[in-house]
């Protein structure tokens, strides 16, 4: 009688513990996420809304799924796959693992992946810039 009991109560205690050290993150329910601004390597590069070369999105829905689009020249391009927020020691990303290969994918290691810094609850910097592509900040649409 012992051993159901306390199989219960150390379920009780692991289910609590989990939640309690889950990280915030953003709601996920059809949430878009706009490019505002970009910039390069080049001093006082920045552009932002039509200025920039290209407009994009990401739009991630409830499931883990998403969809980012780029809009250039009149052509929109679109890719997706899975997405979730990973915690590190200096924060929180947004990590998007794509479903096949794109040219939307923006990182340095040309594989699948893109991750995205949350630099406040409204603001992500893509992480592509640290091996000189563009700086790119995205603001989550209201």
């Amino acid at each position: 009688m012992k051993y159901p009991i306390l199989v219960f109560l150390f379920l009780i205690g692991f289910l609590y513990a989990c939640t309690e050290d889950d990280p915030i993150t953003p709601e996920t329910e059809g949430e878009t996420w706009q490019l505002v601004k970009m910039w390069g390597q080049i001093p006082n590069s920045e552009t932002t809304g039509e200025d920039m070369e290209w407009q994009e999105s990401y739009v991630l829905m409830e499931g883990g799924e998403f969809i980012k689009s780029r809009t250039r020249n009149g052509d929109t391009e679109e890719a997706g796959g899975k997405f979730n927020f990973e915690e590190l020691s200096d924060g929180t990303y947004l990590v998007l693992d794509y479903a096949k290969n794109s040219d939307l994918i923006g990182n340095c290691f040309g594989n699948l992946r893109e991750e995205l810094f949350l630099e406040s609850e409204g603001n992500l910097i893509s992480t592509w810039q640290a091996c000189d592509g563009p700086g790119l900040e995205y603001e989550k649409v209201e």
